[in-house]
């Protein structure tokens, strides 16, 4: 089972490596390990699980957090109509709008212990073909609050941590054509 001691903490290298692609069919060592990835943030959504094993909550992992080399991420979201339930390998965004939003408190991640105030802009659509675990491609779109989340998760497979995208000198001026969450 995966819980905070097994994240990495910034400024850990494997952070701001460029992941490995996955290669297929997958080991049983890589598909146990997505497996207890998506754990994770299903256990870090019950506040019982949280408490009895001092979990974070989170909405996603991405293999470098749990110091793996691998483009591989997992990300876990419950809303009102559905649930997103992903566990992705080799991901990469195929299309994306230029309309941006962000949340209005910033973004949060399990790997950053320091406070990185401002607002962190994504697009607000984004399509992205993966392979699951099974080796199938898929595709997925996603807007809004999970396409804040999927991109999130997908940065990290490219060195790229959430306070990257913060403007230095103006951190809370909303850019044009975007829009809070």
């Amino acid at each position: 089972m995966i819980t905070c001691k097994d994240i990495v903490i910034d400024p850990h290298p494997i952070l701001r490596k460029k992941c490995k692609m996955v290669t297929f069919p997958l080991t049983e060592d890589l598909k146990n390990t997505a497996k207890e990835m998506r754990q994770y943030i299903i256990n870090s959504l019950d506040q019982e699980m949280c408490e009895k094993y001092d979990l974070l909550p989170a909405v996603g992992i991405a293999a470098p957090q749990i110091n793996l080399d691998a483009r591989l991420c997992c990300v876990y979201i419950e809303m009102e109509n559905e649930t997103i339930d992903l566990t992705m390998f080799n991901p990469k965004i195929i299309a994306y709008s230029n309309e941006q939003l962000y949340l209005e408190n910033g973004e949060a991640c399990l790997s950053i212990k320091d406070e990185h105030p401002g607002l962190v802009h994504r697009n607000a659509y984004i399509k992205v073909k993966y392979f699951d675990i099974d080796g199938n491609e898929q595709i997925i779109e996603a807007r809004d609050f999970p396409a804040i989340a999927i991109q999130h998760e997908l940065d990290h497979l490219d060195g790229i941590l959430f306070y990257d995208h913060i403007d230095r000198i103006n951190p809370f001026n909303p850019q044009p054509k975007s829009y809070p969450l």
